[in-house]
């Protein structure tokens, strides 16, 4: 319904605006007798009546966009508990009066598996439409016409998935690659254990036939 009657609207609402101001400028004809001020004077008046259907939204917008900023948060309590096993509660909204519109605050928790422990919780806010938007739609839960009506905390699902412990060089643990091993000098692997083994033993050898040159040499002073 709303994807018929809104062209309708807005085309009639055009002629509309183009009449009432080169009739009004017509009215003003003795006030500006110049032609170029009254072509002004028209466009002026075009441009305030054409976006008065949308005025209920238009002024509420800013005070969508600040009460988003405000209350569209996510609190993370137990970061490693969160998984594909969590559910979802939607809490009672809160309505928020003073904008011009319908406003509400949307509560939503998310429980870990079973529901008993309450993982994260975080706020959606949602605006319906103004009068033009009532007018033209039928169905109860209606958008604004002139923006989104709905915010949620940034990167809400993102932030929702499990966070594993990092190690001191920012890779995550149990996530490591083989490649990584190698790239990563300060941490052996199973090859530079071996070298280090190997080592050890020449270096063992080594000592052993210093002290067994030395014990000769003694023998021999004596």
């Amino acid at each position: 319904m709303l994807h018929l009657l809104l062209p309708l609207v807005v085309g009639a609402w055009l002629v509309a605006s183009a009449w009432a101001s080169d009739h009004l400028v017509s009215l003003l004809g003795n006030v500006l007798p110049d032609r170029a001020w009254r072509m002004v004077v028209e466009l002026l008046v075009f441009a305030v009546l054409l976006p008065l259907p949308l005025a209920d939204e238009l002024l509420a917008r800013p005070a969508f966009a600040a009460l988003c900023s405000e209350r569209a948060q996510l609190t993370v309590h137990a970061p490693a508990s969160l998984g594909p096993q969590s559910q979802r509660m939607r809490l009672r909204p809160e309505p928020v009066d003073n904008l011009g519109l319908g406003v509400s605050v949307q509560p939503w928790w998310v429980l870990g598996e079973g529901g008993g422990l309450v993982l994260a919780s975080y706020n959606t806010v949602e605006a319906r439409g103004g009068w033009l938007a009532r007018w033209a739609s039928d169905e109860p839960g209606h958008r604004p016409l002139s923006f989104k009506g709905y915010c949620e905390p940034h990167d809400l699902e993102g932030r929702l998935q499990p966070r594993l412990p990092r190690d001191p060089h920012g890779a995550t643990l149990g996530r490591t690659s083989r490649k990584e091993h190698a790239e990563r000098p300060d941490r052996p692997g199973r090859t530079d254990l071996a070298d280090l083994t190997d080592r050890n033993s020449l270096d063992r050898k080594r000592q052993e036939a210093k002290l067994e040159g030395d014990r000769s040499r003694a023998l021999r002073r004596l």
